[in-house]
């Protein structure tokens, strides 16, 4: 159906124009410019939504047309500018198969029926420019079906004139529906009804929830995504949760139905140096730094915890008195640490950056970076010099690990007054190990010690021996054995200035309590090539 209102030009009527010439002489003619008039056309078009997949939303959530709704319609007019129409709000009569289609009316002024339009439904998300009005679908959602349908169920399509008519369309949905159920972080309990607020980003856009259902998934709309990582942030009000989602995909017109095991976000921001020990369980992430960056921190034994942006110093000090040294973070067991943003940890006096314990394994890895230091005497990541100076195992996947002995103590390994340390192994990642004076990159301190096996196959590991310490090994005691393998591996090792080795122990009476060592990777020593005499050894494997 199409209306279509002319404004018409008065009839030309005659009155004495085919009069004598000489009257011409007394009343000349006056011409008039013709003003072009307005085009104005009221038209109508139907247009409607899939039968089985409507606006991405299922079950009572299926959005039909309903009576008042409007939608916007952008053309070209004949002077080529983009113009935005809104239709007459929708009455019973114009809904129609089951509330899947409508009619909607609009008034055009001047079209261009050779240019293409562009329909936007519902009117009430298009902002002043013709365009969705993303402020409110990024901070105004409440977690609803409802709230989506009536304000964000956003739908576009564009479509050629069909003559002198407005196309008639299928609606195509631009948005995924995200139906969102949030559990603790071993998934045992179920944490949605009591979430406050909620923000998922795609690194571009970010969506504000603030949830307002009793109970049932939390509904969010957001524009669709390709293999993109999503940050998830909820809080009950009291506590707060983390979720870090990667490859993730959700296409326009989907509804995806997701649950998400949520870590427990614990910041040390607002603690005091004096607070209790803070021991991080299972799951949970650290953030932040305490007022005078010092804290007491531990990780539960069996725990996997993620350091995001943590400064902390283990000498705990209030208004400049020492109240306690203890180590940066203190693995009270076995510990998986994921490395996330930049992270700085510095232990006490006598204290490792982080200390492992002698029986138990301490696993680093992740993305970002940590920047670990001993206190002095102690190793980076390892061994104290007082009490337990025994380290356990230490693995390292991944992250950007910068790890730096106190004097006298390891980067990587045993602290200044000996012990033993198991096996140190790298196999990813890009390391760097400095040991304090007289202390190896990896391996051992200034004192008697025992190391078992070290074995880098894999990332890109340099090492740095003190004064007259190797890069590698250690200035007296043992070592099961040093092997360094895989194409893709790529040590250098640099021995301290007063030191005879690159790799090994510097003591030459306890040469033989060396085990072998076994090269196969890309190594460099002092920047230069291999040589024997980079070695201490009593027996070796050379594979260039």
């Amino acid at each position: 159906m199409k209306k279509i209102t002319h404004i018409g030009m008065a009839a030309l009527v005659a009155m004495g124009v085919l009069g004598s010439s000489c009257n011409k002489a007394e009343s000349p003619e006056i011409e008039t410019p013709e003003t072009q008039k307005e085009n104005i056309v009221t038209l109508t078009t139907t247009v409607g939504f899939a039968a089985d997949d409507t606006k991405a939303l299922t079950g009572a959530g299926v959005k039909t047309f309903a009576e008042g709704e409007k939608m916007v319609l952008r053309y070209k007019n004949t002077k080529g500018d983009w113009v935005k129409a809104v239709s007459n709000a929708l009455e019973v009569g114009d809904i129609a198969d089951g509330s899947k289609s409508a009619t909607f009316t609009f008034t055009l002024t001047n079209p261009d029926k050779t240019k293409n339009v562009d329909y936007i439904y519902p009117a009430a998300i298009v902002n002043e420019l013709g365009n969705m009005d993303e402020a409110a679908l990024f901070g105004s959602q409440d977690g609803t079906l409802n709230k989506i349908a009536s304000t964000f169920d956003y739908s576009r399509k564009i479509g050629a004139w069909d003559g002198e008519n407005l196309p008639s369309l299928t609606l195509e949905n631009q948005l995924a529906i995200l139906a969102i159920t949030l559990t603790n972080a071993d998934g045992s309990s179920d944490i949605t009804s009591s979430i406050t607020g909620l923000t998922l980003s795609d690194g571009t856009k970010t969506y504000n929830v603030t949830p307002s259902a009793a109970e049932g998934p939390i509904y969010v709309a957001i524009f669709p995504t390709e293999d993109a990582t999503i940050t998830v942030a909820a809080t009950d009000g009291s506590k707060n949760y983390a979720k870090t989602l990667t490859g993730k995909t959700y296409a326009k017109g989907n509804g995806y139905p997701v649950s998400w095991k949520m870590a427990k976000v614990i910041s040390l921001s607002g603690r005091y140096p004096g607070d209790d020990e803070l021991v991080i369980a299972d799951g949970c992430i650290l953030t932040g730094y305490a007022v005078g960056s010092s804290c007491k921190v531990s990780i539960a034994d069996g725990a996997t915890v993620t350091l995001r942006d943590v400064e902390n110093n283990g000498k705990i000090v209030d208004h400049g008195t020492i109240l306690e040294c203890r180590p940066g973070i203190k693995c009270l067991g076995d510990a998986t640490i994921i490395l996330e943003g930049n992270n700085t940890v510095t232990g006490g006096d006598q204290y490792a950056g982080i200390y492992v314990p002698g029986d138990k394994t301490l696993t680093i890895r992740g993305t970002g970076s940590l920047n670990v230091t001993g206190g002095s005497s102690a190793a980076g990541i390892g061994g104290n010099a007082t009490g337990d100076a025994n380290c356990g195992s230490i693995v390292i996947s991944g992250g950007t690990v910068k790890a730096t002995g106190g004097s006298g103590g390891a980067g990587i390994g045993l602290g200044a007054n000996g012990g033993g340390c198991k096996a140190i192994t790298i196999s990813g990642g890009t390391v760097t190990a400095t040991g304090g004076s007289g202390g190896a990159g990896i391996g051992l301190g200034t004192s008697w010690g025992g190391c078992k096996a070290i074995t880098i196959s894999g990332g890109t590991v340099t090492a740095k021996g003190s004064e007259n310490a190797p890069g590698i090994g250690g200035v007296e005691g043992v070592y099961e054995s040093i092997t360094i393998t895989g194409d893709v591996t790529k040590v250098t090792a640099t021995k301290g200035p007063l030191a005879q080795y690159s790799i090994g122990i510097e003591d030459d009476y306890s040469w033989e309590d060396c085990g072998p060592i076994t090269i196969g990777g890309t190594v460099y020593f002092d920047e230069g090539n291999f040589t024997n005499n980079d070695l201490m050894t009593s027996s070796f494997v050379y594979q260039p």
